[in-house]
């Protein structure tokens, strides 16, 4: 997800919650985040740009409930201008509260780990503990959910056009161990 990697446990949580229920935002009552000391920093509910937005962990954690609600992949999109002028979404973040959990403290930085509760109005907890988030070694990206990924990424920039190319440059280009371009050499070739 294109936000801070500190905010990346809690994310997983709030999807993994949701994955065991069908919730509407209005449903929730509030949403309590327990993190390791440093991820408090990003308490910023109410983001003014995309590069607040990416060092929050209230906005993501909101915007990712709403991703799900609405049937689609969280991206780039939550983080723009855009998503930042949505109200419902500043007040979902609004409802969030952040604790310091001495555990995660204890394992921090070899680990980055957030517990989410989602509460809903009818008094039900949906909760979920990322211990390792998708991507870290432990729980690594499988190839296909990589291609995946960067399909979805690309589609959401003016490279789209040139989606089909990049890839088969960028699988080209690992395959070759002696040559390795950077992406931004691949995309500059391409124009």
């Amino acid at each position: 997800w294109p936000v801070c990697r500190w905010a990346q446990p809690a994310m997983q949580a709030v999807f993994d919650s949701l994955g065991q229920a069908s919730v509407h935002p209005d449903e929730i009552d509030r949403i309590e985040i327990d993190t390791f000391h440093e991820s408090l920093r990003l308490a910023s509910p109410h983001p003014r740009s995309g590069d607040e937005a990416q060092y929050s962990i209230c906005w993501p954690v909101a915007a990712a409930v709403f991703a799900v609600h609405e049937g689609r992949h969280f991206g780039a999109w939550d983080v723009s201008e855009a998503a930042l002028a949505r109200r419902d979404i500043h007040a979902l973040s609004n409802r969030i509260s952040l604790k310091e959990d001495q555990a995660f403290n204890a394992v921090f930085p070899a680990k980055r780990q957030s517990r989410v509760t989602i509460i809903l109005t009818s008094g039900e907890r949906l909760q979920a503990t990322t211990l390792d988030t998708k991507g870290d070694p432990e729980t690594p990206a499988s190839y296909d959910e990589m291609v995946e990924k960067f399909q979805r990424f690309l589609a959401e920039t003016p490279h789209q056009d040139k989606a089909a190319r990049l890839q088969a440059a960028c699988l080209s280009a690992a395959q070759k161990s002696a040559q390795r371009p950077t992406i931004a050499d691949i995309i500059y070739s391409m124009s």
